[in-house]
């Protein structure tokens, strides 16, 4: 279970910007900085905490679970990572298994309204 702790330091080891990480992580930055600002375990929709945990894991962070000394965060030795293969990674986004399913990270857009978007008659 992801805590708003563990999501403003994993930021934080990364050294990007908000903006960057709610883009990539297709939520807007507001929901990050609320996400960010609270206490304990995410309080969010479950697409939500996937999309953050799958970027911020494939860009190096490892999430260390409760233990006696709390929830951590730990940055993954990586091989030369330079700022602009980071901000190509979070320019890239991730892309996850039905990501498109997701509208507004909470409810799955029905099919006709998918059909829609791409110009097919439902």
């Amino acid at each position: 279970m992801l805590t708003s702790e563990q999501i403003r330091a994993a930021r934080s080891l990364l050294r990007v910007e908000q903006s960057e990480i709610a883009g990539a992580a297709h939520i807007s930055v507001q929901t990050l900085k609320r996400l960010e600002g609270g206490k304990g375990p995410l309080n969010t929709a479950y697409q939500t905490a996937f999309s953050l945990r799958a970027l911020y894991e494939s860009l190096g962070i490892i999430f260390i679970d409760q233990d006696d000394k709390g929830p951590g965060v730990r940055l993954r030795d990586r091989i030369e990572i330079d700022d602009e293969d980071l901000h190509g990674a979070l320019s890239r986004s991730i892309k996850t298994e039905g990501a498109n399913d997701w509208y507004d990270g909470r409810k799955p857009i029905p099919e006709n309204k998918k059909a829609k978007e791409r110009g097919e008659k439902s």
